[in-house]
């Protein structure tokens, strides 16, 4: 029974600090379409480099962006 209370507890204290700790993070999303320049709408993958640009992978070719 110990053990299920030492569970339980380590259960609800993993939930409530990560998600005190996931609201201080700012989220920002943008739409990026071939309006601003992208190859192409259809992307295939998203990378980012050690210099912080975005590489994205799209039917049409490689984009880099600077956000």
């Amino acid at each position: 029974m110990a053990h299920k209370c030492i569970f339980l507890f380590f259960a609800i204290s993993c939930a409530v600090f990560s998600t005190c700790a996931a609201q201080e993070i700012p989220h920002f999303m943008e739409r990026l379409t071939t309006k601003e320049g992208l190859s192409s709408n259809k992307i295939n993958d998203i990378a980012q480099d050690d210099n912080g640009f975005l590489w994205i992978a799209t039917t049409d070719g490689l984009n880099r962006f600077d956000g």
